[in-house]
């Protein structure tokens, strides 16, 4: 605005924010855009205050995605999304920085193994045990991951042990009929030298548990 300006009716001047409107604005990849729907409850920490957890929710997911992501890099589509805190807000500030985690689903006891773990050997997906004869290979079914552990729903028991460093080779697989496969060869990765990992069932929220180490629980 400027000294004699003329202004209409109703002409929006000025924005003041208040804490009882505070939003939070993230990003969602394409990757992940169909795991994330408008209400799904949502966890919020901010940098500037350690420690505390403000509960929010999806309130809208844009339609198309960012337009300036995309001029910077082609090839990244993500989807502005926008957070409604429900907490008391008062102690925010528009422009701090925090980390969102929009829970997808919760579980009270849950069978889960590192995401490494978990590869896919002609179109089913697998897991390495390791065994006296060698290397077995064993068909799972798997549910949501967070990028560090996945859910088993089918092909484990907890405290089985699992290939931390599965081959990824085809060639390191004699048939996905034959339970007991060859030894790797200096070539491959060594899979008989990789450390273990045992499934464990403990209760998760949202898929938050680190990665298991050590015996399960």
């Amino acid at each position: 605005m400027e000294e004699g300006q003329q202004v209409r009716e109703r002409q929006d001047l000025i924005h003041l924010p208040t804490d009882d409107t505070m939003m939070a604005e993230i990003r969602i990849h394409e990757a992940s855009l169909r795991k994330a729907k408008v209400e799904m409850p949502v966890r919020i920490t901010v940098d500037a205050i350690p420690g505390a957890v403000f509960k929010g929710r999806v309130s809208r997911i844009a339609f198309l995605p960012d337009s300036q992501s995309a001029w910077m890099n082609p090839d990244l589509k993500v989807y502005s999304t926008q957070i409604k805190i429900d907490d008391n807000a008062s102690s925010l500030r528009p422009g701090m920085g925090c980390r969102v985690e929009i829970i997808v689903a919760e579980y009270r006891d849950a069978l889960y193994i590192p995401v490494q773990c978990v590869v896919r050997v002609e179109s089913q997906t697998v897991v390495y045990l390791p065994g006296p004869q060698g290397t077995q290979i064993r068909p799972v079914r798997t549910g949501l991951d967070n990028n560090r552990v996945i859910h088993i729903l089918e092909g484990l028991e907890e405290g089985e042990q699992v290939v931390l460093s599965p081959p990824l080779a085809p060639s390191t697989v004699e048939s996905m009929d034959a339970e007991v496969v060859r030894e790797p060869s200096p070539t491959d990765n060594n899979a008989s030298d990789a450390p273990d990992a045992p499934a464990k069932r403990d209760a998760t929220q949202g898929g938050r548990r680190g990665q298991p180490v050590g015996e399960a629980q």
